[in-house]
């Protein structure tokens, strides 16, 4: 088993990744916090090539951020176009 320490730099937290996994340099990733407390890097792509591969994870529910304004209620406040 091999042991990595994250490190600080700036306001971030730094983990290297060893060579043997083979990530290429300016690899994207999406981190996430699994209820466990495992943390998931998952590869991204940019620019998806097709809808399909843009919506292969979307589960057909739609979850809008709580904190987000409910839209259909704001009032222009300038020269919007609505």
């Amino acid at each position: 088993m091999m042991i990595i320490k994250a490190h600080k730099q700036g306001n971030s937290m730094m983990i290297t990744l060893p060579s043997f996994l083979k990530v290429e340099e300016g690899t994207s990733f999406e981190p996430r916090m699994l209820e466990n407390g495992t943390i998931e890097l998952v590869p991204t792509t940019k620019n998806p090539s097709s809808m399909k591969e843009l919506f292969k994870n979307w589960n057909g529910k739609y979850n809008p951020d709580p904190e987000m304004k409910d839209w259909d209620n704001i009032n222009p406040s300038g020269n919007e176009i609505m």
